[in-house]
């Protein structure tokens, strides 16, 4: 059988530059032996940051020191291609956040710091796997287990308990892990000295699987859910999940994280736009969905992102064929602009928004008649 590998051309360059000092490490590794697409490629090395650097002197390499106080190094190719290279290390101080970390060499001592068996799988540059924990038998079983002892393992870093469920959502392993469970209860408080951002990160990639009720299920049982949202609703998440399946279609993590928090989000940081597909999707539960104007009204007001999101949820049948037809329909052009309203109705400022909204609201009601003046003759009596 062949051997997998995640060497490029490109990568073996670098690893002939480093004398071959290099491995694969962590999701990479796990993500090709699972045959799942690789994202994120990090690699560790038993040379120190300024000797990575050394080796890579008057190279085309560009290198950007962004964890250098963690041994991170991240390189850019010319190719595009990115990685991040860090130095085998082990931990010198932890505080459930942060680690004080000192380099070394011994690649077995990095394996055992680090947090489960299948995220300490090595690869090298001919898809050789080194394994000192036991990851590729749990992988092979879709098995779950922290390194060492999982109470131990959380608090040095209480992220921990974050990714631990949302491993368990990828893998779906086959059996639980009881020890895992009851460490994540016991430890959950410890959550409270992570930043909303991590909390953040760790959820939106939980949610993302196709299906994490499970993991979701255990997250209730050992109080972590509450813990980091608050107040959740586990049968409306189902609900659209199940709707999900039936029209082929996934939302995305934002949606179902508010279907799940009641129709709301919890006070994490967010984007512009996240914000306001938020503001949308609070608009549209509150819009009717049952004519064919109000599906034209609802794609026009909503846009098609939450638009289709709003049929998931509020159609109470769905399947592939309907929800094809959903995501077909053309978004309605409207035939007038602001400036036309200013010059035919002489407003400017609040009234002129006010006669706009009053404009598109006839519009829409008429079955969204082509032409302008269609709408200001009626308006106009």
């Amino acid at each position: 059988m062949m051997r997998k590998t995640l060497t490029t051309p490109t990568l073996q360059h670098l690893f002939d530059l480093l004398n071959g000092q290099v491995c694969f490490v962590g999701g990479a590794v796990r993500d090709v032996l699972m045959n799942r697409p690789v994202h994120d490629l990090d690699l560790t090395t038993p040379l120190t940051p300024d000797q990575v650097m050394d080796c890579l002197k008057n190279t085309d390499i560009r290198i950007y020191p962004t964890g250098i106080e963690h041994g991170t190094l991240t390189l850019a190719f010319t190719d595009k291609t990115t990685v991040e290279i860090t130095s085998f290390r082990s931990d010198k101080q932890t505080d459930g956040r942060h680690a004080k970390v000192m380099f070394g060499t011994d690649i077995k001592q990095d394996a055992l710091r680090r947090d489960f068996t299948i995220n300490a799988l090595y690869m090298d540059g001919q898809g050789k796997i080194l394994d000192f924990v036991g990851g590729l038998k749990d992988l092979k079983k879709k098995r779950l287990r922290f390194i060492g002892n999982p109470e131990k393992r959380i608090e040095e870093d209480a992220l921990r308990i974050l990714r631990y469920f949302r491993f368990f959502a990828q893998i779906n392993p086959k059996k639980t892990d009881l020890s895992a469970l009851k460490a994540c209860r016991k430890k959950r408080d410890l959550l409270d000295v992570l930043s909303k951002e991590r909390i953040r990160d760790e959820m939106l990639k939980l949610l993302s699987v196709s299906d994490p009720q499970k993991a979701l299920h255990f997250m209730v049982r050992t109080g972590v859910l509450k813990k980091i949202v608050g107040e959740y609703d586990l049968m409306a998440l189902k609900g659209l999940l199940k709707k999900e399946k039936q029209a082929g279609f996934q939302s995305d993590s934002w949606f179902r994280l508010w279907v799940l928090c009641k129709k709301q989000l919890p006070v994490w940081p967010m984007t512009r736009n996240q914000k306001k597909q938020a503001s949308l999707w609070k608009k549209g539960s509150q819009m009717a969905f049952k004519t064919t104007q109000d599906f034209y009204t609802a794609l026009y007001k909503l846009g098609k992102e939450a638009f289709l999101n709003m049929i998931l949820l509020k159609k109470e049948r769905i399947n592939f064929t309907s929800f094809r037809f959903y995501s077909g329909l053309i978004m309605p052009t409207i035939p007038f602009n602001a400036k036309d309203v200013a010059k035919i109705f002489n407003v400017k400022g609040k009234d002129l928004g006010e006669k706009l909204k009053l404009c598109e609201d006839f519009w829409l009601k008429m079955n969204r008649p082509a032409k302008k003046e269609v709408v200001f003759k009626k308006i106009l009596g």
